[in-house]
């Protein structure tokens, strides 16, 4: 089930409850900033619930889209109770001077809800796709 994207800023937490209960996992879809600064980021991290995902940027989109490091294949998704609580938070990879510049920027995070059920082979299937990878 998709949901709408949770708006992040750089070294912000954000809070939330997760109320739907036919859903268990979590899953981080792309990361997207329509500010022109963002392209002069290459690759962020976001921690739900303390679990960090990297995303790297997509040279192929108009405006600046980060998805999935397709290295961490194995972990692109997160195990929810119902009625949890969860926690993003967003960190730029950048200089630390460079910090003070996109401390404003608005990012979006697109992510889905799935059911308990969902096997390995179909998030490999979805992994892949969303870099544009035909399946054999």
């Amino acid at each position: 089930m998709k949901l709408l994207p949770v708006f992040l800023k750089n070294n912000i937490s954000n809070e939330f409850y997760i109320t739907n209960f036919d859903c268990k996992k979590i899953i981080p879809q792309q990361l997207v900033c329509r500010d022109a600064r963002a392209l002069e980021i290459n690759s962020c991290t976001i921690c739900i619930n303390d679990l960090p995902f990297r995303f790297v940027k997509d040279n192929r989109s108009s405006f600046s889209t980060f998805h999935l490091d397709r290295f961490q294949s194995n972990f692109v998704f997160k195990s929810l109770e119902a009625l949890s609580h969860v926690k993003f938070k967003l960190r730029i990879h950048c200089q630390k001077e460079d910090e003070e510049r996109f401390k404003d920027m608005m990012f979006h995070l697109h992510f889905t809800l799935e059911k308990d059920g969902l096997t390995k082979a179909f998030m490999d299937q979805r992994f892949n796709n969303s870099f544009g990878q035909k399946n054999t």
